[in-house]
């Protein structure tokens, strides 16, 4: 995490005779290192749990991948809560949030996630696709069940987004995913040996049927709606595609992307 993270590389194990090490060295931490910090020892604390009762396998890019993506979660919850007037007397302290971002002319872009449940196995996919002028050719959102771990749910997302690449879209495409565990997988020429193996080699045929379909891993805060329908369709339960249109509970995140509707 140390790559991703601001985290002190000058940590060492205080000589202190009681249990308070910990919080004396998270008191000597910036406030966001600390905050990393305290999120590392929490999923470390879930996989030792995962672990001691038989839980799913848990592979340290998945958990990686997790800490990133939920600690940028936070962070824009906690951005949202900030008064406008504050955030301007302020702008050295607020960061640049990213917007989606047009494919190349010509081309059109596939944006995936899912959400996926450890206890349930229960997941959501969500996938929305926009041509070259940001115009919507469809949202989806579909939930699956008996899914085995995050990848693979972000990897079923990717297998739906393409599969409605191939029927709805005539131009080339990019996939873009915030996952970069399954992005890294994707573009890979090595052999897999992980659960999802199988999963892997089927989207990658897909991507071979595909027209110069290009693999882009971008930001949690470029990929909202993606995220909304992956998350709604895995609490609702439902299976749906929307054409040229999106439901309303995505309609704020579309508004922010400032793209207009494929008339």
């Amino acid at each position: 995490m140390r790559s991703r993270w601001p985290i002190p590389k000058d940590w060492k194990t205080p000589t202190l005779a009681t249990t308070d090490w910990l919080l004396v060295m998270l008191l000597e931490c910036l406030p966001e290192a600390r905050d990393m910090l305290l999120l590392i020892l929490w999923r470390a604390w879930f996989v030792r749990n995962q672990i001691t009762h038989d839980g799913p396998e848990m592979s340290v890019e998945g958990s990686v991948q997790f800490l990133l993506s939920y600690y940028d979660t936070l962070f824009n919850v906690r951005q949202d809560q900030i008064p406008s007037d504050v955030k301007r007397k302020e702008p050295g302290n607020v960061r640049t949030i990213k917007k989606w971002v047009k494919p190349p002319c010509g081309r059109a872009k596939i944006n995936v996630d899912a959400a996926f449940s450890v206890d349930s196995g229960r997941a959501g996919v969500g996938v929305i696709i926009r041509n070259d002028h940001g115009e919507i050719v469809l949202c989806s959102g579909r939930v699956v069940f008996n899914c085995a771990s995050a990848e693979e749910a972000e990897l079923l997302a990717c297998k739906e987004g393409l599969n409605l690449g191939l029927k709805w879209v005539a131009m080339p495409c990019e996939l873009e995913s915030d996952c970069l565990v399954v992005c890294n997988a994707l573009k890979s020429n090595e052999e897999n040996g992980s659960h999802y193996a199988l999963l892997l080699r089927e989207v990658k045929e897909l991507i071979a049927e595909l027209r110069e379909v290009r693999i882009t891993h971008c930001n949690r805060t470029q990929n909202r709606v993606s995220h909304i329908l992956a998350g709604r369709a895995s609490r609702e339960m439902f299976s749906k595609v929307w054409l040229h249109s999106f439901p309303d509970f995505v309609a704020s995140s579309v508004a922010t992307d400032c793209n207009p509707i494929m008339s």
